[in-house]
């Protein structure tokens, strides 16, 4: 069998590639519009695992950042109530973000209210106990959240000794729109920020290749 036969342009044999340039560019064309769709779907996924914070109750506002119902070693039913709520002040919290109460195995609970009402009267008997194995006990905040949650501590008279906690979910949304990303801090708002800089820019280039790939 002989060499298969080159085709002929204009009388002349060249190599196939040669016979259609615009294939190739439409081949190059699209894996490249591929490249950037993938580029863009993973920068997206990434930033907003990126995002999810966890937050520590008490840190820099009560001695060992836990969950307790004294201060300093003693009752101050008051200022631990202050204390949690400066520090409830102080952070952003965002639907997706993870709140930990971190506390000695077994010395306290746990447990979210439903209220405003339930929570100023330390109602141990309305909502849900969180604590259900071993500390740290971690709250994952979700889109069906309300505004604000609450939760309170059910030993004994912990509660009323001021363990117990409100804390304003920002950015809380109702089925079916979208969860807002969580507040960017540090490296990842900075990463969050160049990443969306970058985003018209692919979006454009994009489009021109696909723009091309139509123009045969």
């Amino acid at each position: 069998m002989g060499m298969p036969h080159k085709p002929k342009v204009d009388g002349v044999e060249r190599p196939t590639w040669c016979i259609n340039p615009w294939q190739w560019r439409n081949t190059v064309t699209r894996s490249v519009t591929y490249m950037l769709v993938a580029f863009l779907f993973c920068e997206t996924i990434g930033n907003h695992f990126v995002q999810a914070t966890m937050y520590v109750v008490g840190v820099g506002f009560i001695p060992g950042g836990i969950w307790t119902n004294t201060l300093n070693g003693n009752i101050n039913s008051t200022g631990l109530q202050d204390a949690y709520q400066q520090w409830a002040s102080s952070v952003s919290i965002a639907v997706g973000d993870r709140i930990e109460f971190s506390y000695e195995e077994g010395a306290h609970t746990v447990h979210s209210v439903p209220n405003l009402t339930d929570f100023a009267a330390c109602n141990t008997a309305s909502g849900v106990t969180l604590s259900t194995s071993a500390p740290p006990t971690i709250y994952v905040v979700q889109p069906t959240d309300p505004p604000t949650l609450y939760f309170i501590c059910t030993v004994d008279s912990h509660c009323l000794d001021g363990q117990k906690v409100a804390i304003d979910i920002k950015g809380t949304v109702s089925p079916p729109v979208s969860p807002p990303v969580a507040t960017p801090s540090g490296s990842a708002g900075n990463h969050l920020h160049h990443s969306l800089e970058m985003v018209p820019l692919l979006l454009a280039i994009t489009s021109y290749l696909i723009f091309l790939g139509h123009l045969q």
